[in-house]
């Protein structure tokens, strides 16, 4: 009995062991997957770095995932954790440890651009940035007000070697470090920058938190009350003395930035400062660096509007930035002395987006800059200036590429829904995620002021916890109206207009919606209807793709005709410049309640913003036609930019209701992709130019100045270039009525091609194009070509438009816009 027993158990026990093992051999292996953990910071041991105690979490879960570096990512910025390759057993393991927060398996979505790049066409699978591997090797300089160069933009991951022939700098001292890689490489300092002033020490004796700080107290008030002008007094006092930190433990009700008088003196402070290093303290270099050629970034947004990828135009080139400013104002020496370094270094595109009063070329430091730059063979792209009225255009001369700004198919929106159960969109760019809902609607309906919300209008008690609805007043008052509704410190607010001025929903501090005059109407017949209106909810921090129509010529976009030489149109073309989001340096942009919210990407408007975008496509452009002159590019962009938009219909003019006209845009809107295949192209040298401004009557100290040399040879004392645009001046009553226009163009499409011309012609104005046809029968090849511009004896004394069209046997397209200027 005891025996068998005893076999019976053993038999059962060997039994067992076999199952098991048959259960280990059969089961299948863990899958790995990847993960991504939260750490608690506080749990850091003090003598490791991020990744080696991220490390050596790993490791102590599986020696296996340590040593075949399964470690993906650490984050001390973004979070505090990491991402890595691991299996469900070695996830239950990590969940134990005193320092995990939280783990979750990482998702995967699509990419959603922060527009700019997608909007002018720009794929990774085809087209320019594929041909011209995104710029790889080109080397752009940019002449600014700094660079942030901390910003995840100018990181170097992917980055080529820094090309050889780079003979910059990147300024780097122990007293301001400022690092550079194989992105952003060169960045020198040193200089004398306009704006910057010399502090002196407060002294006094601090304590506390730091017992060898000097400490000086500016008295504001003897009660708890204090006054906005003399806490003003006080900051600006602080900021002369020379402080280094400056606290304040008081506020004043939430106002726009621009009337917080602590933001303002903030940002004084921010910008006014003793700094030689090409550190940006103002935000516009940064963001106009990274606008042409930042490389992509995932996440960025503006306060969560536009999320998704940042992407510069050329983001595999090289970087250069030479700070001209610690203000918005720069000096004609600091600009030409960059321009000079820039020259010298080796840069292949140059990028200003700043610009002095229209003079003549001889007396302009950035038009006498790019002719030196343009006989070395390097792109020089300007903004057009942002005075928004006609014949305002600046860097106007013929040898630069002048760039006028445009709006994107993208808005920035919120939503409501009334009581009733119907939702509007408006437009609105408040910065918090804030979800109202179940609120009473407030409307003065009965009251003429109070029903648009007239200034000094509206009773606080009445509007209290209420949204407040403030009607179309007839005109566009909203500036007025919104002034009003941070008067009565409104907890929401819908107004209604018919448009929307430019920058008046900047840094908004209240949650406020703008609805369009359609939405408006159905709202205020729901207010008057019903006696208790309601709102049931409100969202903001959404964005709208696909707006229509896009793109518009954005209002302050400065005009042609050319003050200098009316005969050349410009600005050439316009590329995207209102609300671009691009990197910043990290500084307070706006106040709600307590706190001041910073964000490390945001929008800004302007043709600053708008000239980065084509001195990008340019560097793309010469990377893939790395023999094309400055004049060759410019063509390509000309001749494939376009005027309709996405509506079907001629681009809007926003500064005056009704289709914008090539004094607006130039030859229209850049196309990328087109102008890699541009057909023909315009084509110029140095001598031309030479022979322009021997035409304009300019005297030897006049060429002299302009040329930097003390000889030159006029060949043809004429002021009609070889450009890619035509602009016929008729001055006087008696003037000719035909002006006749050479052009020589050359092939640089198929070897074999035919190109008919095609004309458009205006009521007053009639072309005529002899030959109407070109031949070419290889590559390369140059054909020459008159075009006669006649008008008609009774033409009023304005603008008139037509355009000429070269299309060959494939519908490529090479257009030139016509003006004639009828004083």
């Amino acid at each position: 009995m005891h025996t068998s027993m005893s076999f019976s158990r053993c038999s059962l026990s060997v039994l067992s062991w076999l199952l098991l093992l048959l259960l280990v051999a059969n089961a299948k292996p863990e899958e790995y997957k990847t993960y991504i953990i939260h750490m608690d910071h506080s749990q850091k041991p003090s003598f490791l770095t991020h990744e080696s105690w991220h490390r050596s979490t790993l490791h102590s879960v599986s020696e296996s995932a340590d040593k075949q570096d399964h470690l993906l990512y650490s984050y001390k910025n973004v979070m505090h954790g990491f991402s890595a390759m691991l299996t469900p057993s070695q996830v239950s393991e990590i969940k134990k440890s005193p320092a995990h927060v939280a783990i979750h398996e990482e998702s995967f979505g699509k990419l959603l651009t922060t527009h700019s790049p997608k909007f002018l066409g720009l794929r990774h699978s085809s087209g320019l940035w594929l041909a011209s591997s995104y710029g790889e090797g080109m080397i752009i300089g940019l002449i600014d007000s700094g660079v942030w160069p901390e910003s995840a933009s100018f990181n170097d991951k992917g980055m080529p070697p820094i090309p050889h022939r780079w003979k910059g700098k990147c300024e780097n001292s122990t007293a301001s470090p400022f690092p550079c890689n194989r992105k952003l490489i060169g960045a020198p300092g040193g200089n004398h920058v306009a704006g910057a002033s010399q502090f002196e020490y407060a002294s006094g004796i601090a304590s506390g938190m730091a017992p060898r700080a000097h400490l000086a107290m500016y008295k504001v008030s003897n009660t708890e009350e204090v006054a906005e002008s003399d806490v003003l007094a006080a900051m600006d006092q602080a900021i002369a003395d020379g402080i280094d930190i400056m606290s304040l433990s008081l506020g004043f009700e939430q106002s726009p930035y621009f009337r917080d008088v602590i933001a303002i003196a903030i940002q004084v402070n921010n910008s006014d400062q003793t700094d030689d290093s090409p550190r940006d303290h103002i935000g516009h270099g940064t963001h106009t660096l990274s606008t042409a050629r930042g490389n992509h970034v995932a996440g960025a947004s503006q306060f969560g509007y536009a999320s998704g990828i940042a992407s510069g135009m050329a983001p595999r080139a090289h970087l250069a930035m030479y700070k001209v400013s610690n203000t918005e104002e720069v000096s004609e020496s600091d600009v030409l002395a960059a321009m000079d370094q820039a020259i010298a270094d080796g840069i292949d595109i140059m990028s200003l987006s700043l610009g002095f009063e229209q003079s003549p070329y001889f007396r302009d430091v950035i038009a006498i800059g790019s002719l030196s730059a343009y006989e070395k063979g390097i792109v020089v792209v300007c903004a057009a200036g942002n005075d928004g009225a006609y014949n305002s255009t600046l860097n106007a001369a013929p040898w630069i590429t002048t760039v006028g700004a445009g709006t994107l198919d993208r808005s920035f929106i919120g939503t409501v829904t009334l009581g009733n159960g119907l939702t509007f969109e408006g437009r609105s760019t408040f910065p918090e995620s804030v979800l109202i809902t179940n609120v009473s609607f407030y409307h003065g309906i009965r009251d003429s002021k109070k029903r648009i919300c007239q200034l000094e209008s509206l009773n606080k008690n009445e509007t209290s916890g209420k949204v407040v609805f403030c009607d179309y007043a007839g005109i566009t008052i909203i500036d007025e109206q919104i002034s009003e509704l941070y008067r009565i410190g409104a907890l929401a607010a819908i107004v209604v207009a018919d448009k929307i001025p430019f920058g008046t929903l900047d840094d908004l501090t209240l949650p406020i919606l703008v609805l369009p005059l359609s939405s408006g109407n159905l709202v205020r017949e729901y207010v008057k209807g019903e006696p208790k209106p309601e709102v049931m909810s409100m969202r903001f921090l959404l964005t709208s793709l696909g707006t229509k129509p896009a793109p518009e010529v954005a209002y302050f976009s400065s005009r042609g005709p050319n003050p200098i030489s009316p005969g050349i149109l410009k600005p050439d073309v316009i590329a995207p410049g209102v609300d671009v989001l691009a990197a910043v340096p990290p500084f307070p942009k706006i106040r709600t309640g307590d706190y001041a919210l910073a964000t490390d990407y945001a929008f800004d408007s302007g043709t600053s913003m708008s000239t980065p975008h084509v001195a990008g496509v340019a560097a793309l452009l010469k990377t893939a036609s790395p023999n094309w002159s400055p004049a060759a590019i410019r063509s390509a962009l000309m001749t494939t930019a376009y005027t309709i938009n996405n509506n079907g219909t001629t681009m809007i003019n926003q500064l005056y209701v009704g289709s914008a006209t090539p004094l607006d845009y130039g030859a229209g809107h850049i196309n990328p992709n087109k102008a890699l295949d541009s057909g023909l192209i315009y084509d110029m040298d140095t001598q031309d130019y030479i022979n322009f401004l021997c035409g304009l009557g300019y005297n030897d100290t006049e060429m002299r100045a302009v040329l930097r040399r003390n000889q030159w040879n006029c060949t043809r004392n004429e002021t009609d270039l070889n450009y890619p645009s035509f602009s016929a001046v008729y001055k006087e009553p008696n003037s000719p009525r035909v002006k006749n226009f050479s052009r020589v163009v050359t092939n640089v499409g198929d070897d074999q091609s035919v190109f008919q011309a095609v004309v458009g012609n205006s009521k007053w104005l009639r072309i005529i194009v002899e030959p109407s046809t070109l031949m070419f029968t290889k590559k390369y090849q140059k054909q020459s070509f008159v075009v006669s511009v006649e008008i008609d004896g009774n033409a009023r004394p304005e603008p008139t438009y037509g355009y000429l069209k070269w299309i060959d046997q494939h519908k490529r397209t090479v257009s030139s816009p016509i003006v004639a200027l009828i004083s």
